[in-house]
């Protein structure tokens, strides 16, 4: 008779966590980046606002590691944890090119 979640030799299997929650993490840091961003070009003066993007993608980082290691899951932690943070990088990447424009022209 065989256990679900127990292999053959009697140790725990593996499961993969769902699509949805891997997805659900990066949206969530990719979210931070994005309100961070939009926060920091509404409020922050144009001569600190990249010092504050860097703080914003800083929080992203932290938010990352929170919420995979939240998970419990080592399989893809890496892989999980390079998405994640690629992804508030190029949100991040954005904004700045965004800012960089509104402060060059001053509109």
């Amino acid at each position: 008779m065989h256990n679900e979640g127990m292999s053959n030799d009697g140790m725990t299997s593996e499961i993969p966590l769902p699509v949805r929650r891997t997805l659900g993490s990066f949206v969530a840091v990719w979210m931070l980046a994005l309100v961070g961003g939009i926060l920091v070009g509404v409020f922050a003066s144009p001569d600190a606002l990249f010092s504050w993007l860097a703080i914003v993608l800083a929080a992203c980082v932290a938010l990352t590691f929170v919420l995979q290691l939240a998970t419990h899951e080592k399989n893809g932690f890496i892989l999980r944890v390079a998405g994640s943070i690629t992804g508030a990088v190029v949100v991040i990447g954005l904004v700045s090119a965004v800012l960089g424009i509104v402060v060059l022209f001053e509109i």
